[in-house]
């Protein structure tokens, strides 16, 4: 006779042990999770006398055991340390309304309760279009580590959410780079309004990955984002980018162009925008997001008139993020004065 329910070890949290009933039994995988083996192996026969009493629609309102809420925020959270601090943040944000509306085990939160909590969320589209995507993110982990069997916000759509379209003017640009501020920060910049790379991708850049000699940026497989686009690509240096060759030929600058998990840069740029801000100097007290790579996208797009060469340096696979996001009227005078800085 096979076996009803089987004990194991959860292979992705250490100390956790998993009590699996297979589909074969209830038409279902059944799995619950415990600090203890013996807890476990106890829990095992009564898992069962309930499925054969009520079937698996018994076991939706009562607590499925496994990891609480907490303490699955907690772990997530903890994979997210070398992320941004804008996105750990709204990562954090997210988590905490999460973790007011469920208490309990995370295994018990039902697709019809998720979809309750998101009908609850106030905003604008692009707002509830956010506010989806992060709690999704954090159900596909728990999925991804064993913890529930499926995304409870898989079937509720979220709405269309307005692309974002910040661009910085190339005063703005000048008036930014006439500062003084750490050669990382002024890399930051740089690299990301004149060569269009993420954020992530400057993290994971090195100083010799920038050949100012050849003015040529190297975007390394393990530095280009892994979800889409190229898995890694060449961008060429653009004219304000040469101008400053001096800047990445200096010998001294080796390895990590930021630091791993510091906040200095981060807080570094937030007192500096601040402070041009209220000297009047610029419109806004926080840099407005993926300003620098969509300002050079927009700007590329409007000298070159190519959405698959501008795709090509942004490492899209297609051109159909350049043509929903980045295709903004822009006028002559603005590219030609943004590739001018």
């Amino acid at each position: 006779m096979k076996p009803r329910y089987f004990v194991t070890p959860h292979t992705s949290r250490p100390g956790t042990w998993k009590l699996e009933i297979p589909a074969s039994v209830s038409g279902r995988r059944i799995k619950r999770f415990f600090k203890t083996e013996a807890e476990a192996w106890a829990q095992g026969p009564a898992l069962l006398e309930a499925l054969q009493k009520t079937g698996t629609d018994g076991l939706r309102d009562k607590d499925q055991g496994g990891l609480s809420m907490r303490g699955a925020i907690r772990d997530y959270i903890a994979t997210k340390s070398k992320s941004s601090q804008d996105h750990k943040d709204k990562i954090e944000r997210v988590c905490a309304r999460l973790l007011e509306e469920f208490g309990g085990s995370v295994a018990n939160v039902t697709p019809l309760k998720a979809g309750r909590w998101f009908d609850a969320i106030e905003g604008s589209p692009t707002t509830r279009a956010g506010w989806h995507r992060y709690a999704s993110g954090f159900f596909a982990w728990c999925v991804d580590m064993e913890l529930i069997d499926r995304n409870p916000l898989r079937r509720i759509k979220p709405p269309k959410a307005e692309p974002k379209r910040s661009l910085v003017t190339a005063s703005e640009m000048v008036t930014i780079l006439a500062e003084e501020m750490s050669d990382e920060l002024r890399a930051w910049f740089l690299l990301g309004g004149f060569a269009g790379l993420r954020s992530i991708e400057v993290r994971r850049m090195r100083w010799e990955d920038v050949d100012a000699a050849r003015g040529e940026i190297e975007i390394r497989r393990e530095v280009s984002k892994q979800s889409t686009g190229l898995p890694e690509r060449i961008v060429d240096f653009t004219e304000p980018l040469t101008k400053r060759a001096a800047f990445f030929l200096d010998d001294k600058k080796k390895g990590l162009i930021l630091p791993p998990a510091s906040l200095r840069i981060y807080q570094e740029r937030q007192g500096l925008i601040v402070r041009l801000h209220e000297l009047g100097k610029l419109p806004w007290s926080k840099f407005p997001e993926n300003a620098l790579r969509h300002s050079y996208a927009t700007y590329h797009l409007g000298r070159c008139q190519d959405a698959g060469k501008t795709a090509h340096q942004l490492g899209h696979s297609s051109t159909a993020m350049v043509k929903r996001v980045y295709a903004v009227p822009s006028r002559r005078a603005d590219w030609r004065a943004w590739w001018a800085v």
